[in-house]
């Protein structure tokens, strides 16, 4: 097993805290970005920011939780910084916190 310090991340998802995450993706071309959780209801609408990056903190979003990126309402696709993909590159991204065991 390794351990992933996770501490130095600018993108992707991160836990700063015990109940929100803060989620920052990079996609200049989006018209609008929402995070999709598996086995929650809406998705939640992230707001656009300086240099296409995406924005969003939220205490929905949970260690362990799955998710993926739908990019202008359409098909929604994994976190390309996610560093947890349970189920394989294509399938919802895993949230885990700031250090993280990673089995090799």
């Amino acid at each position: 097993m390794m351990v992933l310090e996770t501490k130095k991340r600018s993108i992707g998802v991160n836990f700063y805290n015990s109940d929100e995450a803060e989620i920052v993706v990079w996609a200049p071309k989006a018209g609008n970005l929402s995070l999709v959780i598996d086995g929650e209801g809406e998705p939640l609408q992230m707001h656009s920011a300086e240099y296409g990056y995406w924005k969003l903190i939220t205490p929905v979003l949970k260690k362990g939780s799955r998710y993926k990126f739908q990019i202008n309402n359409n098909e929604a696709y994994p976190d390309p910084t996610s560093i947890s993909q349970p189920a394989g590159v294509h399938n919802s991204s895993e949230a885990i916190g700031r250090s993280a065991t990673i089995g090799s």
